[in-house]
Protein backbone atom coordinates (compact mmCIF):
# COMPACT_ATOMS: atom_id res chain seq x y z
CA UNK A 1 0.00 0.00 0.00
CA UNK A 2 1.38 3.25 -1.07
CA UNK A 3 0.08 7.14 -0.50
CA UNK A 4 0.67 9.38 -3.66
CA UNK A 5 0.56 12.88 -2.47
CA UNK A 6 0.14 15.71 -5.40
CA UNK A 7 0.74 19.34 -5.98
CA UNK A 8 0.37 22.45 -7.58
CA UNK A 9 3.34 24.05 -8.58
CA UNK A 10 3.67 27.79 -7.09
CA UNK A 11 6.85 29.45 -9.44
CA UNK A 12 7.56 31.58 -6.01
CA UNK A 13 8.78 27.70 -4.63
CA UNK A 14 12.13 26.41 -5.02
CA UNK A 15 11.86 23.42 -3.14
CA UNK A 16 8.84 21.43 -1.29
CA UNK A 17 8.69 20.08 2.17
CA UNK A 18 6.30 17.46 2.58
CA UNK A 19 4.77 16.59 6.24
CA UNK A 20 2.84 13.69 7.47
CA UNK A 21 1.24 13.85 10.91
CA UNK A 22 3.04 16.90 11.59
CA UNK A 23 6.54 15.31 10.76
CA UNK A 24 8.51 15.80 7.67
CA UNK A 25 8.59 12.87 5.37
CA UNK A 26 10.18 14.55 2.39
CA UNK A 27 11.66 17.42 1.23
CA UNK A 28 11.59 17.65 -3.09
CA UNK A 29 11.88 19.89 -5.98
CA UNK A 30 9.08 18.01 -7.54
CA UNK A 31 4.55 18.21 -7.83
CA UNK A 32 4.55 14.56 -6.13
CA UNK A 33 5.89 12.50 -3.47
CA UNK A 34 5.01 8.62 -2.62
CA UNK A 35 4.92 7.59 0.87
CA UNK A 36 5.38 3.80 0.60
CA UNK A 37 5.08 3.31 4.67
CA UNK A 38 1.67 3.43 5.13
CA UNK A 39 -0.28 0.65 6.63
CA UNK A 40 -3.93 -0.96 6.68
CA UNK A 41 -6.23 1.00 9.37
CA UNK A 42 -3.92 3.90 9.96
CA UNK A 43 -4.83 7.27 9.43
CA UNK A 44 -2.29 9.66 7.83
CA UNK A 45 -2.46 13.56 7.15
CA UNK A 46 -0.19 15.28 4.98
CA UNK A 47 0.72 19.20 4.38
CA UNK A 48 2.92 21.11 1.91
CA UNK A 49 4.72 23.70 2.52
CA UNK A 50 6.47 25.57 -0.41
CA UNK A 51 10.54 27.63 0.32
CA UNK A 52 11.95 29.92 -2.05
CA UNK A 53 15.89 29.63 -3.11
CA UNK A 54 16.73 32.06 0.26
CA UNK A 55 14.83 29.38 2.64
CA UNK A 56 11.75 31.40 3.21
CA UNK A 57 8.21 30.00 3.20
CA UNK A 58 6.16 31.26 0.77
CA UNK A 59 3.51 28.67 0.42
CA UNK A 60 1.75 25.92 2.30
CA UNK A 61 -1.66 23.62 1.86
CA UNK A 62 -3.95 23.33 4.44
CA UNK A 63 -3.74 19.44 5.88
CA UNK A 64 -5.79 16.66 3.91
CA UNK A 65 -6.12 13.62 5.58
CA UNK A 66 -6.61 9.64 4.11
CA UNK A 67 -7.56 6.21 5.97
CA UNK A 68 -5.73 3.17 4.71
CA UNK A 69 -8.31 0.03 4.84
CA UNK A 70 -7.49 -3.18 3.23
Amino acid sequence: QAVEVDWSDDPDVYSFDVLRDGDLLATVNTLSVIDNTVYYNGTYCYQVDGYDASGLLVASTDSGCITIVP
